[in-house]
């Protein structure tokens, strides 16, 4: 099914950077930066005063990671806080708005990672090197560490902050690793402890996993300070590798990723020829053996690692409730005794974030487990698991947050479709289509739109229910989906309403696409622009009066002036300078068929992947006020 391509996704600022020691800024202050860790998401603005998010309550950005071996701490992003908490899960100390702080050291500035009541911050220095800060909540001091050119982590541990640095060199990523210790007088001592382990790596032809340690944190200095030794990959097998990059032992000949690991145990999962997962293994270092705790075959999905502690993994199983969503158990593998049980239960809701196979809402850090749980009303509940004994007691805490905005609005409703192989019978093709419905004193005219949403929610409906599989082959049986699950998807998924202007409302939608036997599938975005006071659809070919000349004008100098102010796009454009860039943007804006994303006070205009980067950056988005192409 063929898709219109309407949408957004703002740009995600590359961050790229390497080493020189800095001192005090001259008014003595401790300046700072942000981190963009998977786990802390912190929405900065790609345009000055055009922030994505300042129109709306969006969805919460949530971290559980230690500091130290006692506390732990939380990113709420819908409230801009900072919230500390204990061992227990309880909360001790709070910072709010966290962003206010941000915002005092400058305008291009990003959250790394959390310490002991410290920030640690990254700020881009005129020379598009970034200083590497501390903040000091208790005192409000900023302390400049130091200036690297390329941040790859920052972590706090204890009295200690390691920090992972990278180059390029001759097509090769080089890694740096630090280790930043106080100096004793309210500064860090910047130490080298492993400059050629990578480089040693690559000279072999070995990637490195140095993160999901316990699921603590990336710990990808940490570990190679206090662990040793370090897993890799390559495709002569998994092997382990001393701290120095030294070869160790071959673990297994067999293709494979890290998922997790200790001073005890490597998991890893492994893959045939075709990259095809086959199963997941912990390899017991101290007595070098190796066995499968989960077999491909016996899982539609196989299982997503989440954690590990002690004796215990944590893995995510999927189990098939005859729908396009299945429910997601987490599990508990107790690698000593070769036994398991279920801990925990997610299932899907429409109009909700979903966690899944991805793990982006289960934490296990010792053995207390967090889960950021949906709840049939679109809230999220802070949840954590305390062991006790032989069992695992979840209790909620914090407080439950109404993160949803488009609940003011109205509810989300599904559909899912799955159609089996005339062949094996296996499903060939699934489908997933959410809606939404305006409540009837929410907009004005809600019934008018309501009435088109709902025509468009039944026409990909009824194209899912189309969906033809007659015509699979025996080799598209065979390559595609009886044995590996390769079929075909057609997702899309309500993502949120928006004011715009005075008069005008937007309902959002993002999807993906797969078609088996593709390298990968296609993501896009919908934007349904609905004018209240009729209650009809707008296109932006109707909004927009001016000239295209004048519109592609004014969205490639956006591109050039973002390209030449933090080169957010050095290293990832296909274009090779700004220049080069604002023509190619020129090239691709279209009136009539503009994709766009509508937001209250501007819109941005938006770049599937291959226009402008390379399909592994996603879409680059980017933001233009109203008035700046007149309109009101």
């Amino acid at each position: 099914m063929k898709k219109r391509l309407v949408s957004m996704l703002l740009i995600a600022s590359m961050v790229m950077s390497l080493t020189a020691c800095g001192d005090k800024d001259d008014d003595g202050r401790k300046r700072s930066r942000n981190n963009k860790n998977n786990d802390v998401v912190i929405n900065a603005s790609v345009v000055e005063d055009l922030d994505p998010q300042s129109d709306k309550k969006d969805v919460l950005k949530y971290s559980v990671l230690p500091f130290d071996n006692a506390n732990r701490y939380i990113i709420d992003e819908a409230n801009k806080k900072v919230i500390f908490l204990n061992a227990d899960g309880s909360i001790y100390d709070q910072i709010i708005d966290y962003t206010s702080i941000l915002e005092e050291v400058g305008p291009n500035v990003y959250l790394e990672a959390v310490g002991y009541h410290k920030l640690y911050i990254s700020n881009y220095n005129d020379n598009n090197g970034k200083e590497l800060c501390e903040y000091n909540y208790d005192n409000g001091e900023y302390t400049t560490l130091c200036t690297y050119q390329n941040i790859d982590s920052v972590e706090p541990y204890e009295d200690e902050v390691y920090v992972s640095t990278y180059d390029y060199t001759d097509s090769n990523t080089q890694y740096t690793f630090h280790k930043l210790t106080p100096d004793g007088s309210n500064g860090y001592k910047d130490e080298v402890v492993f400059e050629d382990f990578a480089k040693g790596l690559s000279d072999n032809n070995r990637n490195f996993s140095l993160y999901n340690n316990n699921s603590q944190l990336n710990f990808k200095s940490y570990a190679l300070n206090n662990f040793n030794y370090i897993p890799t990959t390559g495709d002569s097998g998994i092997e382990l590798y001393d701290p120095h990059g030294n070869f160790v032992r071959r673990i297994t000949d067999d293709k494979g990723t890290i998922c997790a690991y200790s001073d005890k145990y490597v998991i890893y999962s492994t893959y045939d020829d075709n990259y095809n997962d086959t199963g997941i293994h912990v390899y017991d270092i101290e007595a070098d053996t190796d066995k499968v705790i989960f077999d491909r075959s016996e899982y539609a999905i196989i299982p997503t690692v989440v954690g590990l502690y002690g004796d215990y993994v944590f893995v995510i199983v999927n189990e098939d409730v005859g729908k396009y969503h299945n429910d997601d158990k987490l599990v508990r593998y107790d690698l000593a005794n070769d036994t398991s049980e279920e801990l925990h239960t997610e299932s899907h809701k429409a109009g909700t974030e979903t966690i899944g196979s991805y793990s982006t809402g289960f934490k296990i850090i010792d053995d207390n487990i967090y889960i950021l749980s949906n709840t049939v009303d679109g809230q999220k509940d802070f949840l954590i698991g305390h062991d006790n004994d032989s069992s695992v007691d979840f209790s909620t805490f914090g407080a439950t947050t109404n993160i949803y905005s488009y609940q003011e609005y109205g509810t989300v409703t599904s559909e899912d479709c799955i159609k089996d192989c005339p062949i094996c019978g296996e499903p060939a093709f699934k489908g997933y289509m959410e809606g939404f419905q305006f409540n009837s004193d929410a907009v004005d005219n809600a019934d008018l739109i309501n009435e088109d949403l709902k025509a468009k929610f039944d026409t990909v409906v009824d194209d899912m229910n189309n969906h033809n599989v007659d015509e699979i082959t025996d080799d598209d049986c065979q390559w595609n989906h009886k044995d590996y699950s390769y079929y075909d998807t057609d997702e899309m998924y309500f993502s949120d309403v928006n004011k715009v202007l005075d008069h005008y409302i937007s309902v959002k939608y993002n999807g993906y696409d797969y078609w088996a036997g593709a390298a990968h599938g296609y993501p896009y975005y919908y934007d349904y622009l609905y004018d209240t006071d009729t209650g009809k659809e707008v296109t932006f070919s109707e909004l927009y009066t001016g000239s295209e000349d004048d519109l592609k004008n004014i969205v490639a100098e956006k591109a050039k002036e973002e390209y030449e102010k933090t080169e957010a796009f050095d290293g990832m454009c296909f274009s090779e300078d700004a220049d080069a860039l604002a023509e190619v943007v020129r090239d691709e804006v279209n009136i009539q068929y503009a994709n766009v994303s509508f937001y209250e006070d501007y819109f941005t205009y938006n770049f599937m992947p291959y226009d402008l980067t390379a399909y592994a950056y996603g879409m680059v988005s980017i933001p233009v006020s109203y008035d700046e192409v007149g309109i009101y």
